[in-house]
């Protein structure tokens, strides 16, 4: 199980060339979609845990221990996650999480932001039935249809992509829509859905092994972000992967102590106030 360590960084206009002037490559471009789920009471979410379905592909994304000794600046500003792709996998640990992760909702930390986001729920819109309404309705049908008023883009189940080295779609969990018997039975839906278009880039160091990763998305609600990343096979040499990043960042130019929002932190804030504000007093963002 790979451990993805991960820096973003604002894209100024001139990114890709600074990117070929350090000996990056650009290996491909690509479009995909993505729905983010979670139950009603954001069981996963606020325990930082991220399942999304891309082009089809089910993904898990786990946090991971952050206790590196001597590098807590680097770490500050990357985010360290644990992806599982195997739909079983996937299934048995969101159902941990919400059998044993929701009943420490009832603790202090999680209380106290359920309790900050009550009186928002009690004062939801009024139809004209006089029923209240939330963001959105779920069709009750197909978990995978979202009808809210939230920027979306048609979904396609089929790899929508024109992409040059890029095989990711043949590696991931795929299930057809007609086995969605687990979202239902753990009451999941879509709180967040749109589409990416990324150019990705390669690094290689001399001396050092492994790739460095640079993605540089643009989202269609009008958010673009650059991510270095490296992949840590087992979660091993995580110091390594910090100093790589840290060092791309040097080369790129890239300056600020301050970590910077990728594109769930600002779709959140924008069309999901209350479950982002929820996040933030829970510390997950």
């Amino acid at each position: 199980m790979n451990v993805e360590v991960e820096r973003k960084f604002v894209c100024d206009p001139d990114i890709q060339n600074k990117l070929r002037d350090i000996g990056a490559v650009c290996v491909g471009q690509s479009k995909f979609h993505d729905q983010y789920f979670d139950s009603p009471d954001f069981c996963l979410t606020l325990r930082d845990v991220w399942l999304r379905r891309r082009q089809g592909c089910w993904e898990l994304k786990c946090p991971s221990s952050k206790s590196t000794p001597g590098m807590e600046e680097e770490e500050r500003l990357c985010s360290r996650y644990r992806e599982i792709t195997s739909l079983p996998q996937i299934i048995a640990k969101v159902r941990d999480v919400m059998k044993h992760g929701c009943e420490e909702q009832g603790g202090q930390r999680v209380s106290e932001v359920e309790e900050e986001g009550k009186e928002g729920d009690r004062q939801g819109h009024k139809g004209a039935t006089g029923e209240t309404k939330t963001g959105s309705h779920i069709d009750q049908k197909d978990p995978m249809i979202n009808h809210s008023d939230k920027p979306n883009t048609k979904r396609s189940d089929t790899v929508n992509k024109d992409v040059t080295g890029f095989e990711d779609a043949n590696q991931c969990s795929l299930e057809k829509d007609s086995d969605l018997s687990w979202l239902r039975e753990l009451n999941l839906v879509p709180f967040a859905e749109f589409t990416t278009e990324r150019c990705s880039f390669s690094l290689s160091e001399e001396g050092e092994e492994g790739v460095i990763h640079v993605d540089l998305d643009k989202a269609d609600f009008g958010f673009c972000v650059g991510e270095i990343e490296v992949l840590v096979p087992d979660g091993k040499e995580v110091q390594s992967a910090l100093k790589k990043i840290q060092r791309t960042a040097e080369r790129l130019g890239l300056s600020g102590d301050q970590r910077i929002q990728g594109k769930m932190d600002v779709y959140l804030q924008r069309y999901c106030p209350e479950h982002y504000r929820k996040l933030l007093n829970a510390h997950v963002l």
